[in-house]
């Protein structure tokens, strides 16, 4: 997580062990954001994009209760240009019962 949801969902927590890694990025970077309704292949998607499983990748799950909560990054480098890095978000679905 980089952004987590307190509790009673009002409120978000900032992992700051996400921001220092962000932090350590040098260099150029892009940000691939994918935001839909829940259970539409977000996590999906961004896995197949960082070539990840779903462990240790965006969780997935045949669950009518999110695998995403608050906002998820991975980052990795850029397939065909090692300067550039890629930071991935994932985020909660915009109908998730969760979102008040």
């Amino acid at each position: 997580h980089i952004l987590q949801p307190s509790e009673d969902r009002k409120s978000f927590t900032v992992d700051k062990s996400a921001i220092e890694g962000l932090k350590k990025i040098t260099g150029p970077c892009v940000l691939v954001s994918v935001v839909g309704t829940q259970r539409g292949g977000k996590s999906t998607l961004l896995n197949l994009l960082h070539n990840r499983s779903p462990k240790p990748g965006f969780g997935l799950g045949h669950y009518m209760d999110p695998q995403t909560t608050g906002l998820w990054i991975w980052c990795r480098k850029h397939p065909r240009n090692p300067n550039l890095t890629v930071i991935l978000t994932d985020t909660e679905g915009l109908d998730s019962p969760h979102i008040p």
